[in-house]
């Protein structure tokens, strides 16, 4: 049997669920964020999320 390949989300040598790991999530998410959004614009984050994964 094969081993299944590791998530995308998976970043070498950061163990998941750790610090480094939430720390890194946080920062890809404020960049992601900083990226979309026009100046002096807000995001109800919670409302963001529920809308990305299609629980309207």
């Amino acid at each position: 049997m094969r081993e299944a390949a590791p998530s995308l989300g998976a970043v070498k040598g950061i163990k998941a669920g750790s610090l480094k790991a939430l720390q890194l999530e946080n920062t890809i998410l404020r960049a992601y964020i900083a990226l979309h959004l026009n100046p002096g614009e807000t995001l109800d984050l919670d409302e963001w999320i529920r809308s990305s994964v299609g629980n309207k």
